[in-house]
């Protein structure tokens, strides 16, 4: 008898936004940080990431996935 497949990962339309704090600033993160904390200041140098835009996949049982961007 064969295997059924059953599905143990099942993704629909999936997104992830990455903020980036103090890009291009050239300045250490750690004292972008502290800086951000003290000022409570908006900060113009914050640049959203889109590192994924509606992937869907179905993964099955003993499958490996991978998502490779550009």
């Amino acid at each position: 008898m064969a295997e059924q497949l059953i599905p143990t990962v099942i993704a629909d339309d999936v997104h992830i936004v990455y903020t980036v704090h103090g890009a291009g600033t050239g300045r250490g993160s750690a004292v972008a940080a502290l800086s951000r904390i003290v000022s409570r200041k908006s900060n113009p140098n914050v640049r959203r990431v889109h590192a994924v835009r509606g992937v869907s996949f179905t993964a099955y049982r003993g499958e490996a996935v991978g998502l490779i961007g550009s």
